[in-house]
């Protein structure tokens, strides 16, 4: 399987992967034939890259976390931000009812308390840590997709750094929290199809205070979490918000979730932009590193991304065009490739190993099958 925008989907793929809603709605099924009308509705729906089966690519990729867990989760954030949103108009009454104010409280806490425990525990119990797939978003679902796929990410890269289970917890539940502060922002900002003005974009700024604001005086929120809410655009270089912090005044969770934030980010499609393959995500993140992002944690996060997973079709630098077979431990950038081959009356893939032909090298992600008039498609 391998993902593509949906204006480069042909008619007769297979749908690979269930599409769901944010509160767990079946949108369109895995296994589907997609034509015209269902790609139209899943567009309609705020789709704009879906994985597919194919003529070439029928393997499976495994998710980071299983699709249950997944649309548990996206729910009970979207639940938990609702009410939150709620129980901060309430509290910001002059004479709020103190009873109702901390069963509001509860509510949007415990959602995402739970759901934090939910991916560390899943998680811990992952025998592969590397990230090969990007998650298809909805486009008005965005935040919560988003907030969920930034918990994932930000747990996995501290796994790597040896934390402790109590500290991924608070590193989940602050990823989790990472973007409370736009309940506080304009919808028609957040959701513009366009790139923002420098008033609006000044307006989003403000959501990483506003968040820490409203959580800081919270009990039951550590300063860890609490800083994670603050501090994720804060840059390494001080060119970051809201504070304009550096390297070593930034909590090391902060830095952990700014990385993973900007991937997730990178890696969906969004109104303004499509998303960026792994590949091109990963160079943005090295131009990056010890400028906004801390450059060791950096190296140590594109580490765990396959950038070019099975399945994959990817155009070489002798122009030919193949599909990703089989990976190399430790060396993603070199797998073996079947390079898709014309010949007199049929169509046949050749196998070509990068880790044997140096000379090669992989261009980037391909997304339209190649259009040969003759033959079929034939695998060795």
């Amino acid at each position: 399987m391998r993902i593509v925008p949906i204006n480069l989907i042909p008619d007769g793929s297979q749908l690979a992967k269930t599409l769901y809603s944010s509160d767990g709605r079946v949108l369109l099924r895995a296994g589907i034939t997609l034509d015209g009308p269902k790609l139209s509705r899943a567009n309609q729906m705020g789709f704009k890259s879906l994985y597919i089966n194919d003529a070439l690519s029928t393997n499976t990729i495994d998710d980071l976390i299983d699709p249950q867990t997944r649309v548990k989760s996206v729910k009970q954030v979207k639940e938990s931000y609702d009410a939150f949103e709620n129980y901060a108009a309430e509290s910001s009454k002059g004479q709020s009812n103190q009873w109702k104010l901390s069963e509001m409280r509860y509510e949007y806490l415990s959602g995402v308390k739970n759901t934090a425990q939910d991916i560390v525990d899943v998680l811990l119990n992952k025998k592969s840590l590397t990230i090969n797939i990007q998650d298809v978003k909805q486009m008005d679902e965005y935040l919560y997709q988003h907030t969920v796929n930034v918990a994932v990410l930000s747990v996995l890269l501290g796994m790597d750094q040896g934390l402790s289970e109590e500290e991924l917890e608070n590193l989940a539940i602050g990823a989790l929290f990472h973007d409370i502060g736009y309940n506080f922002i304009s919808k028609s900002i957040l959701n513009k199809p366009a790139p923002l003005i420098n008033k609006e974009w000044e307006e989003v700024k403000t959501h990483a205070n506003l968040g820490y604001q409203h959580l800081k005086d919270d009990v039951d929120i550590n300063s860890h979490v609490r800083m994670i809410v603050l501090q994720h655009h804060e840059w390494i270089n001080g060119s970051g918000y809201p504070h304009g912090l550096t390297a070593d005044n930034i909590h090391y969770l902060s830095k952990i979730v700014a990385i993973a934030d900007v991937y997730d980010a990178l890696t969906s499609d969004r109104p303004y932009r499509a998303a960026l393959p792994a590949n091109e995500a990963i160079e943005f993140l090295l131009g990056h590193a010890n400028q906004q992002l801390d450059e060791n944690l950096v190296k140590s996060f594109i580490k765990l991304i396959i950038p070019y997973p099975v399945g994959t079709l990817v155009k070489l630098s002798n122009g030919q065009i193949g599909l990703v077979e089989r990976l190399y431990e430790n060396f993603p950038l070199r797998p073996v490739v079947k390079v898709i081959k014309q010949l007199a009356t049929t169509v046949e893939m050749v196998e070509i190993d990068l880790m044997k032909e140096q000379n090669i090298v992989i261009e980037g992600v391909q997304y339209e099958l190649p259009n040969y008039s003759v033959g079929k498609y034939v695998k060795e």
